[in-house]
């Protein structure tokens, strides 16, 4: 859990998207809509699940959520829904995902770090999204920000050029997001007077093709669910072990890292093409005009150079309307 820095001091669910996703906040509906690339190449939707009692204690439940990450199938069951269900199910008058947005966002938490496709620093304009090339994750609730944050050099190239002629679109660095997560802080009640029930609050997560519940946890204090969603390259086998699985899921950390599927160097990572095809996948989502550049997110030397983890936060856009 070192590698999550929630926002809030007791969050009872904390969600986490990492890799190659647009984040749409719609303020009318109250819902952030997450926008999963399902034609990225060589690549899939891990989700992993943790409950984290009192104490740090961790287990992780992951096994028990009857997820199939595969590109194809979630762009069939989506959209997909997560949501504080208060025993009324999904109510459109429930919703109340928000953005933490303070006045001053660098090195801060602040939902402003994450990389603004929409924004004046790149396109400054409201982009044609192509619907044929995500699939949708609605997150009804909580607040969204940043948990992480990365400083990177931003490059920009002609669209007809290769990548390796992009120049620097500003000087020195800028600060990004590495990790955009969202707190959820609802919790079961006791009822308000004699002989009034519970109100009780559960956390779900549901897919609408066909309508299936895949994960439901009643949010009482001194339980934090963590879910994290990471659209990142699909493990390779270990060349040790002839290409099987040994059954063994390892700890998922954002950017994808875990056992075997991170971005770096070791055997048992993950496929991957070089960094900079790797977030030009980001451009397979929308469309540009003529005279329009393409941006590119270089992260600074390692000094590794075994490591070619390419920068695969997450961006966001939308102006405020959803996807």
């Amino acid at each position: 859990m070192d590698d999550i820095v929630t926002l809030l001091t007791n969050p009872t669910a904390t969600i986490t998207l990492d890799g190659l996703m647009i984040l749409s906040y719609n303020k009318a509906s109250r819902v952030c809509q997450v926008g999963v690339h399902t034609q990225a190449e060589k690549h899939e939707v891990r989700l992993a699940v943790l409950e984290v009692r009192e104490g740090e204690t961790v287990r992780e439940i992951t096994k028990e959520v009857p997820w199939n990450g595969s590109h194809e199938n979630v762009k069939a069951i989506s959209p997909l829904w997560l949501y504080v269900d208060s025993g009324n199910g999904r109510r459109p008058e429930e919703f109340s995902a928000a953005l933490h947005q303070p006045g001053d966002k660098q090195f801060s938490q602040s939902f402003g770090n994450v990389l603004d496709f929409e924004g004046a620093g790149l396109y400054n304009r409201k982009l044609d999204f192509k619907p044929t090339t995500f699939a949708v994750l609605n997150i009804a609730n909580g607040l969204f920000y940043s948990s992480a944050n990365t400083k990177v050099a931003l490059k920009k190239f002609g669209q007809n050029e290769d990548s390796d002629s992009a120049v620097p679109a500003v000087p020195g660095s800028i600060v990004i997001s590495s990790l955009a997560a969202a707190d959820i802080t609802a919790l079961s009640e006791p009822g308000q007077g004699e002989g009034q029930p519970e109100v009780v609050r559960h956390l779900v997560l549901e897919q609408e093709n066909p309508k299936q519940e895949l994960f439901r946890r009643k949010l009482e204090a001194g339980k934090h669910y963590v879910l994290r969603f990471v659209n990142g390259p699909k493990p390779e086998p270990k060349p040790q072990d002839g290409g099987e699985d040994d059954g063994h899921e390892g700890h998922v950390g954002h950017e994808g890292h875990d056992e075997h599927a991170g971005h770096g160097g070791d055997e048992g990572n993950a496929h991957h093409v070089n960094a900079a095809e790797h977030f030009l996948q980001f451009y397979e989502m929308f469309s540009l005009l003529p005279d329009e550049k393409k941006f590119l997110v270089v992260l600074p030397p390692t000094g590794d150079d075994t490591t070619d983890a390419p920068p695969c936060n997450v961006g966001q856009a939308g102006s405020g309307g959803g996807l």
